[in-house]
């Protein structure tokens, strides 16, 4: 059967030399459900901090990832890892590399503790110079904002003087989004008058503006899950 199976991929191979991909040195972060935000975050980033040096020493290494996703290619550019160094993942195609690199895979929703320690530090370290960056933008510069939107709630986490509480929910028609949401809010600043309470959605937001909202909240109250 193996060698059947062999046979097959060799005459599908000879037969579509359109589909496929030649490449130097490559990278490979695709598995299974690894377009979403919670996989991709979970296991793909978890996979990319094991070779995370290698890339940034050498950007000669392309990284075969998917690129649909607006919040993936964001995701790579805060790393410092420019947008043309990643490979669109299609179905039906195959690729080939002279050097292929491929990090050991990570159990669906089981991240190894080391290797979130260490993509929490590569972000905070990122996120800190970035912060640095901006006060020394808006100390040149006054009327220049931040790189938080001017929404309503952003507005006001920008200007309160102690941490807030951020409330996290999903869009309309998501699953595991909270559907009393708009109460469950109007309660909780009823309870405790004197917080701050951010309501969160996502969707306006890149990847840099929600890990610096997240990262300003003294709390967080979400729904749980994939």
């Amino acid at each position: 059967m193996k060698r059947q199976h062999a046979e097959m991929v060799d005459k599908r191979s000879a037969a579509s030399p359109s589909r496929r991909e030649m490449h130097r040195k490559l990278v490979v972060l695709v598995q299974v459900w690894g377009d979403s935000f919670f996989h991709f975050v979970n296991e793909g980033l978890h996979r990319l901090m094991q070779v995370y040096d290698l890339l940034l020493a050498d950007p000669e290494i392309e990284v075969l990832t998917f690129t649909g996703p607006p919040f993936i290619r964001q995701f790579f550019e805060l790393l410092g890892i420019d947008s043309h160094r990643l490979v669109q993942h299609r179905r039906g195609f195959e690729y080939y590399a002279d050097v292929l690199i491929v990090p050991a895979a990570i159990p669906c929703g089981r991240a190894a503790p080391k290797l979130t320690h260490v993509l929490r530090t590569r972000v905070s370290e990122i996120m800190l110079q970035h912060q640095q960056q901006q006060h020394l933008a808006k100390a040149k510069e006054p009327s220049v904002l931040g790189s938080m939107p001017t929404t309503a709630y952003a507005a006001a986490t920008m200007s309160a003087d102690k941490p807030y509480i951020l409330m996290v929910n999903r869009i309309k028609g998501a699953q595991r989004h909270i559907v009393n949401f708009e109460s469950l809010v109007a309660e909780l600043q009823r309870r405790f008058p004197d917080e701050t309470f951010v309501p969160f959605l996502g969707e306006e937001l890149s990847v840099r503006q929600s890990i610096s909202l997240f990262q300003g909240a003294k709390i967080i109250v979400a729904p749980h899950g994939a």
